[in-house]
């Protein structure tokens, strides 16, 4: 049977875990390889640049500059912000469980909780109770983190939000 995604080494994010920002995102650019375009189409940051997408293998983009400007991916806050921020160098693939791994390290790093984590805890909370996805990227993504559960609840309980995951028994 062929996969559609990027299998999970559990001892592989063990190691990830140990991790500080950087050196986590220094090694996801070796991973993935690098993100060959901008976040946005243009300066304008109205439009997401649909070239760059890895949905198919249920990676995500997360800005490296959110270790200093919070939720650079909204058109809000880009927009405000230097548009440098938006290039392919200032940007990794990453699964969901990373992204939430890239974002734990932030708030322990920079000691303040971020919007990520209420901002993805719906999505999170489905996975977790294997809601049945209609969206095909969120099926690969759901199929990719089944057995990692787990690793969601050890990361929102590092920042003190594990109470926010809801797991129907």
């Amino acid at each position: 049977m062929e996969k559609d995604f990027l299998e999970i080494d559990r001892i592989e994010f063990q190691k990830m875990e140990q991790m500080d920002y950087f050196s986590l995102v220094k090694y996801l650019n070796e991973k993935y390889g690098p993100v060959r375009g901008t976040y946005f189409v243009n300066e304008n940051c109205a439009t997401k640049n649909k070239k760059i997408v890895r949905s198919k293998e249920a990676l995500q983009i997360h800005h490296v500059g959110e270790y200093e400007i919070p939720n650079l991916s909204y058109k809000e806050v880009a927009q405000q912000s230097p548009w440098s921020e938006q290039q392919g160098d200032r940007l990794v693939y990453c699964n969901l469980l990373e992204h939430t791994l890239l974002h734990v390290l932030i708030d322990e790093e920079q000691q303040k909780q971020s919007l990520y984590f209420l901002a993805m805890v719906q999505l999170i909370n489905d996975i977790l109770n294997d809601y049945p996805f209609k969206q095909e990227h969120h099926r690969v993504m759901s199929k990719q983190l089944n057995q990692h559960k787990e690793l969601f609840v050890r990361s929102y309980d590092r920042v003190g939000l594990s109470a926010l995951l809801k797991i129907n028994k």
